[in-house]
């Protein structure tokens, strides 16, 4: 029987306090049971964007795996972007892993062995770092427009906070405490 790890993540708080860390769990524990692997042990992180690999469970994790060198064979997570959403050091983790015969599988995302796995690792690698590359773009062309039209999309400076027009945009108002000092 091989041994594994899980490793769930959410990207926000919001995001923690809600079912997907759980969720992610059940069905990397259920394809973990389906393989046949022991699950040595869970690793949770809550709110850590996977832009970085500087996220302090999944560094946790990793030296876990190097500590159990010929123990842990297997890293499972839910989908190949709660791994990892930087092809590099996507890459440079999993050749990591590998000095350790610890190698990455995805509860949801078939990775056959052999060349055919690599391809599909590589491709959802890739796609993973291209959705967070299009998602801050889009969320730059849209502070940009309302800034262009006047709302403030950046961190309320001393004396203000933000707010939120009837409309919904945003916008700086007084802060209670301290805009009689910057006044």
């Amino acid at each position: 029987m091989s041994n594994c790890v899980i490793y769930v993540r959410v990207s926000t708080d919001d995001q923690a306090l809600g079912k997907s860390l759980e969720s992610q769990q059940q069905d990397c524990e259920a394809y973990a049971a389906a393989q046949g692997w022991k699950v040595l042990r869970v690793f949770v992180e809550p709110g850590e964007s996977a832009k970085s690999a500087d996220r302090p469970v999944f560094q946790e994790m990793v030296r876990f795996c190097h500590q159990r060198k010929h123990v842990v064979s297997r890293i499972v997570f839910w989908k190949i972007s709660r791994f990892m959403r930087n092809v590099e050091d996507g890459f440079y983790f999993i050749r990591q892993l590998k000095e350790v015969n610890c190698t990455v599988a995805s509860a949801t995302e078939p990775m056959p062995s052999g060349v055919n796995g690599k391809i599909l690792l590589t491709m959802g690698l890739l796609m993973a770092d291209c959705e967070n590359e299009m998602r801050s773009a889009q969320t730059r062309r849209v502070m940009e427009q309302l800034s262009l039209h006047g709302y403030w999309v950046h961190q309320a400076p001393y004396g203000f906070k933000s707010g939120r027009d009837n409309a919904g945009f945003p916008i700086l108002v007084p802060h209670e405490e301290t805009a009689a000092l910057v006044k």
